[in-house]
């Protein structure tokens, strides 16, 4: 054998039998082959197990939508099985709503322009049902870059979508309750700063923008007594316990006030971290009570400081004064009585669904219908208020005033209405229904209804006191001034100088009664509604010129000039009123004026309105006294009426006047002389002047 042969049976010899080295390397990349397969296998395993077991739902999606892959989770919270899902494409399953917003991710996506999306949206349950997730999707690209498929992470939030809905009806709820009550609601921080005040709080403060007492401390707006008591009050509360208290503060734009201010902790802990004041406007209640007592202080300062003088005239007037000052004393006390229960009582506060069922009903609405408020939640409120156990009625809801605001969402009040209590016994009431909106949607209604049993005695009572005064009490009076009058001319002959005096003392006294009653009755019937004006056209000249000569006599003997500069206005009025208004400024001007002074009526007619002064020189008029002469009895010092006369309700009388006219009246002074104003409307001015004094 050669050494060709050999090389070439060496070269066979050796591919057919690697050598030691080379077999060794193949053996090591099969190991290594088959470690990477077993690893690649436990991977994918834990990939899976992980995939399917997850707390979300997991899924993979193609680029046209088609559902690749997905979890038994996502299947749970859609409703479809796996093979069902895998047939469907996500646009399928989602909202029609969200599919657009949903579909410009996928684009971003795509592009490139971001990484992963993070977006709420709606899929369908399989159901029909609306499912509300939260979806984290992401972009699985090639090598090359190149977009494969997504992947999409799938959490159900439904309860808390549900759960925050809920939240913002309740809201919304509250709030309306709060701002459709009639108090004034305020919420206010644990250092007593306002940090909420309803609507009615607004209304009542006469606030413009709230925000400018936002922040501020709330004992603040107090003076005097009422700030240390509106301190203690918050003191209490802080404490975990209710503060409670009655005191005066004016509005914003300065209108005096009474309040009856109630404050409680908001939350149930030792140390509450809100306190919330309920204050009721008690102005109305305060001044009658106030215009009560000071009509019967001065009846009874009339009578006990004329009853001698009477007695002398006639034995029996002073009987007959001492009986009607026993019934008006009963009178103001039940009057006082009846006040107190319409204060004590509150108001009732009814929510309603769009069926008219009751959602919500406060204490004192549950208690004054006779009910518990579980009693009477779910029930149709019609129902309840308007029921009858001797004939079966069917309500026409469509008519039934207290349903209107769920029909058109509009505040409907009704002021005389009659409800049923649970032990038959019917009630007069006076309610508002104020529709709930959310979202300018009608979704319920809230009800406030006040019983108005009391207020209505009160009326009935006042109108028989009214009576009594002018048939008990005038016709009398009116007899006794005849007598008197008879007896001062003389009929039985010339009387001693001392007799003469003091009859001459009883008709004064007398005519200054039937005055006051006269005036009282006036007043009574023109706020009533009972006066009727009889207009007609006037001059302003004409009418000027008459009250002029009517109170001629008395001011020549105050020693006072009396003048006018009167253009020529023709007017729509009753010229008996306003002649009658006239006079009753000029004798109050010419009374406190001093003597050698001049009482003026100046006129300026414009193009709507005649606006007539009457000024004086006296002694002028405090700035806090320009809006209470126009009360009843109302008068700049308590001795006026002693030391000038009058009856301090001839003011009021021109108010009333004025008003049924659709004018206004006020007083101005600057500290010497007093000048007031009223309007009336007008027809037609001439432009001519006619001055004289």
């Amino acid at each position: 054998m050669n050494a060709t042969s050999h090389q070439a049976t060496t070269t066979s010899t050796s591919n057919k039998h690697p050598l030691p080295e080379e077999h060794e390397h193949q053996q090591q990349l099969r190991t290594e082959h088959k470690q990477a397969q077993q690893a690649l296998a436990e991977s994918e395993e834990r990939f899976r197990a992980t995939f399917e077991q997850a707390a979300v739902g997991l899924a993979h999606v193609g680029l046209d939508g088609q559902w690749l892959m997905v979890n038994q989770k996502l299947c749970d919270i859609i409703g479809y099985t796996r093979e069902e899902l895998l047939t469907l494409t996500f646009q399928q399953v989602t909202h029609p709503e969200d599919l657009a917003a949903d579909l410009v991710n996928v684009q971003r996506l795509l592009s490139g322009e971001i990484s992963t999306s993070v977006i709420e949206k709606r899929y369908f349950h399989k159901h029909g049902t609306a499912v509300w997730i939260n979806l984290t999707g992401s972009l699985v690209r090639g090598v090359s870059g190149e977009p494969k498929y997504f992947i999409l992470v799938i959490e159900d939030i439904t309860k808390r979508k549900h759960a925050e809905q809920a939240l913002r009806k309740s809201e919304a709820f509250n709030r309306q309750i709060l701002d459709s009550s009639g108090d004034c609601i305020k919420v206010l921080d644990a250092e007593g700063r306002l940090v909420y005040l309803n609507q009615s709080g607004e209304c009542l403060l006469e606030i413009d923008n709230p925000l400018d007492v936002i922040g501020k401390r709330w004992t603040d707006f107090w003076h005097s007594e009422e700030h240390r008591l509106a301190c203690e009050a918050v003191t209490t509360a802080l404490a975990g316990g209710q503060g409670r208290f009655t005191g005066f503060c004016p509005t914003a734009k300065g209108n005096p006030r009474w309040w009856d201010v109630q404050i409680n902790p908001m939350d149930g802990e030792d140390t509450p971290r809100q306190l919330v004041s309920i204050s009721r406007d008690i102005t109305e209640s305060k001044v009658a009570e106030e215009n009560l007592r000071q009509v019967t202080d001065e009846l009874e300062q009339h009578v006990v400081e004329r009853t001698a003088d009477l007695l002398n005239a006639n034995q029996q007037l002073q009987l007959e004064l001492v009986e009607r000052l026993r019934a008006e004393e009963a009178l103001e006390r039940l009057g006082r009585q009846n006040e107190l229960i319409l204060n004590a009582a509150g108001e009732g506060i009814v929510g309603l669904d769009l069926q008219g069922r009751v959602t919500f009903i406060n204490p004192t609405g549950a208690r004054v219908l006779g009910y518990t408020v579980d009693e009477l939640l779910g029930r149709p409120l019609h129902k309840v208020t308007h029921r009858s156990q001797i004939v079966q009625v069917i309500y026409d809801l469509t008519s039934y005033c207290i349903y209107a605001s769920l029909r058109d969402g509009k505040v409907r009040s009704l002021v005389n209405d009659v409800f049923i209590r649970k032990d038959d016994v019917r009630f007069p009431v006076e309610y508002v229904s104020t529709p709930i909106l959310e979202k300018d949607q009608t979704v319920g209604a809230v009800i406030t209804f006040r019983d108005i049993t009391e207020r209505q005695i009160v009326q009935r009572l006042k109108d028989e006191f009214v009576s009594v005064v002018s048939h008990e009490l005038r016709t009398p009076l009116t007899s006794i001034r005849g007598a008197l009058g008879i007896l001062a001319g003389g009929v039985l002959g010339p009387l001693p100088e001392k007799g003469q005096r003091m009859l001459d003392i009883a008709v004064s006294n007398t005519d200054r009664l039937v005055r006051l009653i006269n005036d009282i009755l006036d007043i009574e019937r023109m706020e009533s509604g009972q006066a009727t004006l009889h207009k007609q056209t006037c001059d302003t000249v004409s009418l000027v010129h008459q009250s002029l000569d009517v109170m001629r006599p008395l001011a020549e003997q105050a020693g006072v000039s009396l003048s006018a500069d009167c253009p020529s206005c023709k007017l729509l009025a009753d010229p008996d009123r306003v002649i009658q208004t006239l006079t009753n400024l000029l004798s109050n001007a010419i009374k406190f004026s001093f003597r050698g002074g001049t009482v003026s009526v100046r006129v300026e007619c414009h193009d709507a309105y005649l606006l007539v002064q009457v000024d004086d020189e006296g002694r002028g008029i405090p700035a806090e006294k320009l809006e209470s002469i126009f009360e009843r009895f109302g008068q700049v010092d308590a001795t006026d009426s002693r030391n000038r006369g009058g009856t301090g309700l001839g003011l009021a009388v021109c108010r009333s006047i004025v008003q049924q006219h659709g004018g206004r009246i006020w007083a101005e002074s600057t500290g010497r002389g007093s000048t007031f104003s009223f309007t009336l409307p007008i027809l037609e001015y001439t432009h001519s002047l006619v001055c004289f004094a």
